[in-house]
């Protein structure tokens, strides 16, 4: 059995690997409005920046989720991305009752040390609408959930929040794709080399949503090619799936979190939340998802929903 060593990111803290790659490997074109188009080509990826965390939760099995403010073109900040990192043996966070619809302040005020001081930007975004109970009071809540809902083949909770966040968004046709693999579904995917480092063949997977003033995304590793696995000064080498953003247009892109995906069943979740949920006048921007230095046999579960600039008619259960 390999030596696996588990990443476990800060945002504007990269193992040096995982660094090179951020900043040398391709980056995606312009894709279209239609889901299917969220696949995209890559091109050159230019220079990158980091946004930095303002929060991130350790849960008690090692799971993170993490907070960080989105800024626009002029550097206003309109609102937060959360990002939910969970392995095989937990269900999401969104399967917790009170949070299917959560806002990212009810999200902190459920997951956060009781004592801990809640951040004033989410405060400011969020707490006029926010339904709050006693600070950490879902701290112990799905620390383990049934397998047969979080892992693959089910899918379970996987597929739900996807379901969820595309009828929240109005996204009559969100992307989604199952067992998608380089094997499987070669369309998707392009051959980037064989690193001397152990010559074995990778791949890399280019999503991307433009123009959207609200996002979600989640990929959840499902089948794991053990033939050409293996390992680069002791740590487990490929499935590093990481999101960037940009001001809709505007410059280069901003670096907002990775994670890599080394066992079955684990997932990472990625959902902007704008302060003035789907406002026609909130700012808009274009996301990217990358999944980088997959093996040939290895799949995964891939979704992404998004609004286009304007306002939805979605309405919280009561």
């Amino acid at each position: 059995m390999m030596n696996r060593l588990r990443w476990r990111f800060r945002i504007g803290i990269l193992a040096t690997m995982a660094l090179a790659i951020l900043l040398t490997g391709p980056m995606a074109a312009l894709a279209d409005k239609s889901s299917d188009g969220f696949i995209v080509k890559d091109e050159p990826m230019g220079k990158v920046q980091m946004l930095e965390s303002f929060a991130a939760i350790e849960l008690k099995n090692g799971d993170e989720i993490v907070f960080a403010e989105v800024p626009d073109e002029r550097g206003r900040i309109g609102g937060v991305l959360v990002t939910e990192t969970r392995s095989e043996d937990r269900a999401s966070m969104r399967s917790v009752e009170g949070l299917r619809d959560a806002n990212p302040l009810e999200i902190f005020n459920a997951y956060a040390e009781p004592q801990g001081i809640v951040p004033a930007i989410l405060v400011k975004l969020y707490g006029r609408d926010s339904s709050l109970g006693q600070q950490g009071w879902a701290r112990d809540m799905v620390v383990t959930g049934d397998p047969s809902l979080v892992s693959c083949p089910a899918a379970g909770d996987w597929g739900d929040d996807l379901a969820f966040y595309a009828d929240a968004f109005n996204h009559d046709n969100p992307f989604k794709s199952t067992w998608d693999g380089p094997s499987t579904k070669p369309q998707h995917w392009a051959y980037i080399g064989s690193p001397p480092a152990d010559g074995k063949p990778y791949y890399e997977l280019n999503g991307q949503a433009n123009d959207v003033t609200a996002f979600y995304s989640s990929v959840l590793y499902c089948v794991e090619d053990y033939d050409n696995a293996s390992t680069y000064n002791g740590s487990y080498v490929g499935n590093y799936v990481s999101f960037d953003f940009r001001p809709a247009g505007h410059g280069g892109w901003i670096f907002s979190q990775q994670k890599q995906l080394d066992d079955v069943g684990d997932r990472i979740d990625h959902l902007y939340y704008p302060g003035n949920l789907f406002s026609p006048s909130a700012a808009k921007y274009d996301f990217h998802l990358e999944i980088y230095m997959a093996k040939p046999a290895d799949e995964f579960h891939i979704g992404a929903t998004w609004v286009y600039g304007g306002p939805s008619d979605f309405k919280s259960p009561s």
